[in-house]
């Protein structure tokens, strides 16, 4: 039996017989900076194939969402399309800090304040109802990744 030159996956015989399963698979990697954008994509996939009827296919794609899933407790606040463009200002070089004010009874409301190039900022709201403990940590957990996924400063000036 030969292997493709390209894939290395078995190709069949000459007579068609060969390997029982030759489907091929794709392997994606996915940057931390992607991640709310992958879980929002994945969730709002599987509630709109659901909605449309199509449930076998949108649990076919919960395995693969369930990926991006983690501290789901707390993440569960805040908006993922708002935290894909907070990551997307945070990677090209936009300083940021998180902001909570007051909001419904024991909830804060979080923005990202993005200091902008001319000189002013600008708020992307990512959670209207958060706990206080999930604005903590995310607060935390906002710190810790700014600085890992943040240019340097001399990047910055080239």
């Amino acid at each position: 039996m030969s292997t493709c030159s390209k894939c290395g996956c078995r190709l069949p015989d000459a007579d068609g017989r060969g390997s029982v399963n030759n489907e091929r698979e794709i392997l994606i990697r996915v940057p931390e900076r992607d991640f709310p954008l992958m879980r929002k994509t994945f969730r709002e996939m599987e509630t709109k194939l659901g909605m449309y009827g199509y449930g076998e296919l949108a649990n076919k794609l919960k395995p693969y969402g369930d990926l991006f899933r983690e501290d789901w407790e707390r993440w569960r606040y805040f908006d993922d399309g708002a935290m894909a463009m907070a990551m997307f200002g945070i990677v090209n070089g936009f300083r940021a800090r998180v902001k909570t004010s007051p909001g419904r009874p024991d909830r804060v409301i979080v923005k990202v304040e993005f200091e902008v190039r001319d000189g002013n900022t600008s708020e992307i709201k990512l959670a209207d109802n958060a706990t206080e403990e999930a604005a903590s940590w995310f607060q935390d957990y906002f710190a810790d990744i700014s600085a890992r996924l943040a240019p340097n400063e001399e990047d910055m000036k080239t």
